[in-house]
């Protein structure tokens, strides 16, 4: 898997076949909770996604 960007929350990588795979991992939290960082960075990732679409 190819990583596309690196952010402080989330994981983003497209494998051989474009396929994107988000994974969502909050290092300072004891859970990955949907505060409003972890949801900038989301729509960050949309916003990026929706610019060079990936395969799925």
């Amino acid at each position: 898997m190819t990583t596309v960007k690196t952010y402080q929350n989330w994981a983003l990588h497209n494998d051989a076949q474009n396929i994107a795979w988000l994974t969502i991992d909050c290092p300072d939290r004891s859970m990955n909770a949907l505060a409003s960082d972890v949801m900038e960075e989301l729509a960050d990732i949309i916003g990026s996604l929706e610019a060079a679409p990936p395969k799925a």
